[in-house]
């Protein structure tokens, strides 16, 4: 199995931890808050050619994040932010480092066997969601 393979599939979310307080963290404004709270978000992950293909469903929108590893790039957020991010593997952890502005946030992405858990942190703030595998 070729480097990150466990984190190929496809996930449904079942809980999320003091996100409001995330997002109000990273700048995100009150409508779109609310709407990111009522949102069973959706997560697909294939790799190709060493190329990552993060999916966001949302029910309204989809959101598709390409990267390769180690490779900073720009890209748009699914709250709309236009940020530099970093992706790289640290062990079976895939490690977002995201920059914009004077902000910075670290989401650490953890695969055990069928669950999927996203721990978002910006400064003192930490979200944490979890997904299962469909």
């Amino acid at each position: 199995m070729s480097a990150g393979q466990h984190f190929v599939g496809k996930y449904q979310m079942i809980s999320q931890e003091n996100l409001d307080e995330y997002l109000k963290a990273i700048g995100v404004n009150v409508p779109m808050r609310s709407m990111a709270a009522s949102v069973k978000a959706h997560i697909e992950c294939a790799i190709v050619d060493e190329v990552w293909n993060l999916t966001i469903h949302t029910g309204t929108r989809d959101v598709t994040i390409k990267f390769k590893l180690g490779v900073e790039q720009e890209m748009h957020t699914p709250d709309g932010r236009q940020i530099k991010a970093t992706y790289n593997l640290d062990g079976d952890k895939l490690i977002a480092k995201e920059f914009w502005g004077d902000k910075e946030a670290v989401i650490v992405h953890e695969v055990d066997g069928d669950d999927w858990t996203a721990t978002m942190t910006c400064g003192d703030v930490r979200c944490t969601r979890r997904f299962k595998r469909e």
